[in-house]
């Protein structure tokens, strides 16, 4: 991911990715505070399947390092998709 804005396209792939091929939805997501998962329109896309989502604690890079971990995983195999 270059550009925040390019989140939402990516998530609605993995999102139906994720349909698809395990008949199910994202049940949590789980982000930091960096702002490219703030915005009006990915709430409005965790909101579709009622997908909760948790925003980690400030000043706990441990919590923090987990979280982007597994965002990088959704990203690499998003991309690996397309």
């Amino acid at each position: 991911m270059k550009r925040h804005f390019e989140f939402s396209k990516i998530y609605t792939a993995f999102r139906a990715l994720v349909k698809t091929q395990h008949s199910d939805v994202i049940k949590c997501f789980s982000y930091d505070l960096g702002g490219e998962y703030t915005s009006n329109k990915v709430y409005e896309l965790l909101a579709l399947d009622e997908t909760i989502h948790q925003t980690s604690y400030t000043n706990t890079p441990m919590q923090n390092g987990i979280t982007k971990r597994k965002h990088r995983h959704i990203i690499e195999a998003t991309c690996s998709l397309l």
